[in-house]
C-alpha cells in the first residue's frame, strides 16, 4: 500500500533538488501545465494518485526503487516506536505526517519531541478507536478498516470511514446522537493530529449542536465541559491556534440567552473562557499578552457576579483564587501605581479564596492558594519600598510556610520542591531588600530553601527548573562567601 503522504513529501523534495517549478513537472508529467494544482494535491498528500501518475512522476524526478521500496512498506504505527532512532530524513518525513509543513526549521531533539507528544496523542486515537467495536453494526462494518488507515497512517481514509459509519442513523435518539457524537470526536481527533484545528472545531461544535433537538442545554455543556478542553490541550501541548479555537467555541456559547436559561453553566463557561484567556496572555509578551490577561479577568469577575460565596462556596473559591492569579499576571506586567493596585487586589483574591479553602476541608486547594498568596506577596514586597516592604515579604514567607504544612516532600515532591524554591526567592528577596541591615540569616535560610529544591529536582527530568534553582543556589553562596 502506498503511503502518499510519504510519497507527496518525496515528491516535493525532489522537485527542489531539480529546481522545478510545480507548472513545469506538471507539463512534463501530465502534458498539461494547468495540473500544477492536481500535482499540489498530491505534493500535500490531499489526493492518492493513480499508479500510472506515480509511474510518471518517478521517471520524471528520478524517484529510485529503493526509495519507492520504503514509502510502499512504511507502516506509521512502527515508525512512532522508533522516534529516538530515526535519522533527520525520517524525522522529517514522520513530522509531514502530523501536518508540520517546516519540520525543517525546527532541531532534531525539538521534531523528536514533537512527535514523542504526536505519538501520544496517536496511541490515544486508536484506543478510542478500539472502544468502539461493538458500539453498533454500522461502525462494526468498518471498524477493521479504520484501524488498519490508522495503523498506516492514512488519515484521511479513516476519516472517510467514520463518516460512512455516522451515515444512514436510522432515528434521531439520545443513543443514536451519542454513538453520532463518538465518531464526530474521533474524526476530530484525528484532524487535530494532522494539525487541522479548524476542521477539529467544526466537527465538535457540530456533535454539540446535534444534541440541541432533545436538550436546548446540552450543546453549550458539551463545549464548555469537553470539547474546549480538546482544543485547549491541543493548542497547550502543539502550539497553533487551538488555544484561539477554543476561545472561538466558548464566545460563541457564552451568550444571555445560556444567562438566562441556566446562570450557572454561563458562569462555568465564562471561567472556561478566563482560563483560556490567561493561557493565550501568559504565552505572549508585551501589550497583546496584557490584554488578552485583562480580558481574562474581566470574565473571572463575570464568572463571580454568578458564584456567590453564600450560594455556589467551591466554585466562587476557585474563581477567587483564579483570579487572583491573573490579577497577579496583569500587575507584574503593568507599571506602577496602577501595577500595585492591581497586586493588591491580587492578594485580596487569595485570602477570599482561604475563607472558604480552610486546611481541614479542602487542604490540597488551601496550600495551592497559600502558595498562590505567598508568590503575590512576594512581588508586592520586593515593590514596596522600606520597613513596608520587608513585612510583605515576611508574609510571603509565611504564606509559603502554610502550604508546605500540607505539600510535603512524600506525597507532592514536585511541588514541595517548587514552594521550597518559592521560599528561598523571598527570603533572597528579604536579604537584599534596602530596608534590611543583616542579609545573612536570610540569605542562609534561602539556601537551605532552595538546597531542598535541588534535591527533588532531577536534571534529567526537570531540566529547565534544575538550571533555574542551580543559579539561584550558586548566587546565593556566592554572597555569602
Amino acid at each position: 500500500m502506498l503511503d502518499h503522504v510519504a510519497f507527496g513529501a518525496l515528491v516535493k523534495r525532489k522537485r527542489g533538488e531539480k529546481k522545478l517549478l510545480s507548472i513545469n513537472l506538471a507539463e512534463d508529467v501530465f502534458g498539461d501545465p494547468k495540473r500544477r494544482r492536481h500535482l499540489a494535491k498530491i505534493e500535500n498528500a490531499l489526493v492518492l494518485p493513480d499508479p500510472e501518475t506515480v509511474q510518471k512522476l518517478c521517471a520524471v524526478l528520478e524517484i529510485s526503487e529503493a526509495e519507492m521500496a520504503e514509502i510502499r512498506n512504511f507502516r506509521l504505527v512502527t515508525q512512532l516506536n522508533q522516534i529516538p532512532a530515526l535519522d533527520r530524513d525520517e524525522l522529517d518525513l514522520l513530522a509531514f505526517h502530523f501536518g508540520a509543513e517546516r519540520a525543517h526549521d525546527q532541531s532534531e531533539n525539538e521534531l523528536r519531541s514533537f512527535l514523542t507528544l504526536k505519538a501520544q496523542a496517536y496511541r490515544s486515537l486508536r484506543r478510542r478507536v478500539a472502544d468502539l467495536a461493538g458500539v453498533s453494526a454500522r461502525i462494526d462494518a468498518v471498524h477493521a478498516a479504520i484501524e488498519t488507515a490508522l495503523e498506516c497512517g492514512d488519515f484521511e481514509a479513516a476519516k472517510g470511514l467514520l463518516v460512512e459509519a455516522r451515515e444512514g442513523a436510522a432515528d434521531a435518539s439520545v443513543e443514536t446522537l451519542e454513538i453520532t457524537a463518538k465518531l464526530m470526536e474521533r474524526q476530530a481527533a484525528i484532524a487535530l493530529l494532522q494539525g487541522k484545528v479548524r476542521q477539529a472545531q467544526s466537527l465538535l461544535s457540530s456533535a454539540a449542536e446535534s444534541f440541541s433537538s432533545v436538550d436546548p442545554q446540552e450543546p453549550a455543556r458539551r463545549k464548555i465541559f469537553r470539547y474546549v478542553d480538546i482544543l485547549w490541550d491541543h493548542g497547550l501541548r502543539f502550539g497553533g491556534d487551538g488555544l484561539t479555537r477554543s476561545k472561538a467555541m466558548l464566545r460563541m456559547v457564552l451568550t444571555d440567552d445560556l444567562k438566562d436559561l441556566n446562570s450557572w453553566l454561563w458562569a462555568a463557561g465564562q471561567n472556561a473562557l478566563a482560563v483560556v484567556l490567561s493561557d493565550q496572555g501568559g504565552r505572549l509578551d508585551g501589550a497583546p499578552g496584557t490584554e488578552l490577561i485583562g480580558e481574562a479577568v474581566v470574565a473571572y469577575r463575570a464568572a463571580l457576579s454568578v458564584y456567590t460565596q453564600a450560594d455556589y462556596p467551591v466554585e466562587w473559591a476557585m474563581a477567587q483564587n483564579n483570579l487572583g492569579t491573573a490579577l497577579s499576571d496583569q500587575g507584574e506586567r503593568t507599571e506602577d501605581p496602577e501595577g500595585a493596585a492591581l497586586l493588591a487586589e491580587a492578594v485580596d483574591a487569595y485570602r477570599a479564596a482561604l475563607e472558604v479553602y480552610t486546611r481541614a476541608d479542602h487542604p490540597t486547594e488551601w496550600a495551592m492558594a497559600q502558595n498562590n498568596l505567598g508568590a503575590a506577596l512576594q512581588e508586592q514586597g520586593t515593590q514596596t519600598e522600606g520597613a513596608d516592604g520587608v513585612a510583605v515579604l515576611e508574609q510571603a514567607v509565611e504564606a509559603y510556610r502554610a502550604a508546605l504544612s500540607v505539600r510535603t516532600r512524600d506525597d507532592n515532591a514536585v511541588g514541595w520542591a517548587m514552594t521550597q524554591e518559592n521560599m528561598a526567592i523571598a527570603e533572597q528577596a528579604i536579604a537584599m531588600h534596602d530596608a534590611n541591615p543583616d542579609p545573612r540569616p536570610h540569605l542562609s535560610a534561602a539556601l537551605q530553601h532552595v538546597e531542598a529544591a535541588l534535591g527533588v529536582y532531577d536534571s534529567d527530568y526537570l531540566p529547565a527548573v534544575h538550571d533555574t534553582a542551580t543559579t539561584l543556589r550558586d548566587g546565593i553562596r556566592a554572597v555569602l562567601m
